[in-house]
């Protein structure tokens, strides 16, 4: 797999930049493989990028904050060097439970 790219976390910031509201972005660097699931575990997707979570050693990934809860994941795209891959994460709420997403589909 390539080497991680530098300018996530500026592409991170940027995007939250463009997002409607008001939205921050906190960018992460992974010391160990362990690292990248406590976030990702959270992923509101079952396609390509639970996939590319699943499959790949992440070094670095960013989550951007927004209105109402909101939170967006953001990481490479591997095999894609000039890419990456934004998905919704499951809204961090007390007062959600997981079944409440039975028969919800993913963003």
């Amino acid at each position: 797999m390539p080497p991680s790219r530098t300018d996530l976390s500026a592409f991170a910031t940027g995007l939250a930049a463009h997002l409607p509201g008001a939205w921050t972005s906190e960018y992460h660097r992974h010391t160990d493989y362990a690292d990248q699931f406590p976030t990702a575990e959270r992923l509101w997707d079952t396609g390509h990028v639970d996939y590319i979570v699943s499959q790949y050693v992440l070094d670095h990934d960013a989550v951007l904050h927004g209105p109402d809860n909101q939170r967006l994941y953001v990481a490479d795209r591997p095999l894609r060097p000039r890419q990456f891959v934004v998905a919704p994460l499951e809204p961090d709420d007390d007062e959600i439970k997981p079944h409440h997403f039975v028969g919800v589909k993913e963003p």
